[in-house]
């Protein structure tokens, strides 16, 4: 495991820094303190790649929940053996309750969590969110929202715009089993239903959807249209009309908002 970690962290350390990771990163750069004792929640971590990510540019003091418990042992086995920590940094997190201590955490974070989050624990993952935050901790959140004409989950276009949301697995199930995996695991809702929350609980946020859309260079892993986001890519470089474009266009990708706990 040690020869791994090294071998991932030479790599890690050699290779630019992924677009979807680069305003998180300036964020956590701007923190006052070393970066190991910045403690770091992925609210939704999945299989922990981020996490993973950040603990091989130093910031090592890294914690996850997710409702998938099938990584938590593994990655715990990591934090400990790898990281040197003795207390357990990941947890299966039933959406109403994070096992962690209030005033803990000084970032936290969530990246394509937030469209699968069941409306019965919709408010509790932002309340139980700001009650680990220490105050003055920051959060970013990215997430698709209906205005995304493009569904990567189900590789489908326009579903979310043009149909309630109750039709939106009978009409993918007509095509095959996506139609399962959207019936209770894809809640997709508008931006402002977003923003309105996230203002109820932390009081402010900032959307940097544009400034991120600016950001997209390198295709390599994006998960869509490819030549559309070419295509759409070069709308910040026309002369005299890209600030309305990239305004335009900003609307219909997905939603990134920062704040800070008041």
């Amino acid at each position: 495991m040690h020869e791994s970690w090294a071998t991932f962290v030479a790599e890690v350390n050699q290779t630019p820094t992924p677009y979807h990771l680069e305003l998180l990163i300036d964020k956590l750069q701007a923190l006052p303190g070393n970066r190991d004792d910045i403690k770091i929640l992925d609210h939704g971590c999945g299989g922990a790649l981020s996490l993973l990510y950040l603990a091989a540019i130093g910031y090592t003091n890294i914690f996850g929940v997710d409702v998938e418990t099938s990584n938590c042992e593994r990655w715990n086995t990591f934090t400990s053996d790898i990281l040197g920590h003795e207390e357990k940094r990941f947890f299966a997190y039933n959406g109403t309750h994070i096992p962690m201590d209030k005033n803990t955490i000084n970032f936290v974070f969530s990246q394509q969590v937030l469209e699968h989050v069941d409306p019965s624990v919709f408010d509790s993952y932002f309340s139980e969110e700001a009650r680990v935050m220490k105050r003055g901790g920051t959060f970013i959140h990215q997430i698709p929202h209906r205005l995304v004409p493009y569904d990567s989950h189900t590789k489908t276009w326009l579903l979310h715009c043009i149909l309630p949301s109750y039709f939106w697995w009978k009409f993918i199930a007509l095509s095959g089993n996506k139609g399962i995996y959207l019936k209770g695991h894809l809640f997709l809702r508008w931006p402002n239903d977003y923003k309105k929350k996230i203002f109820e609980h932390f009081g402010n946020y900032q959307v940097t959807t544009e400034k991120r859309f600016k950001a997209v260079s390198n295709f390599e892993y994006y998960d869509g249209p490819t030549k559309l986001r070419h295509l759409v890519a070069l709308f910040p470089k026309i002369p005299l009309v890209r600030t309305f474009l990239v305004s335009v266009i900003s609307q219909f990708v997905m939603l990134e908002i920062i704040g800070k706990k008041q």
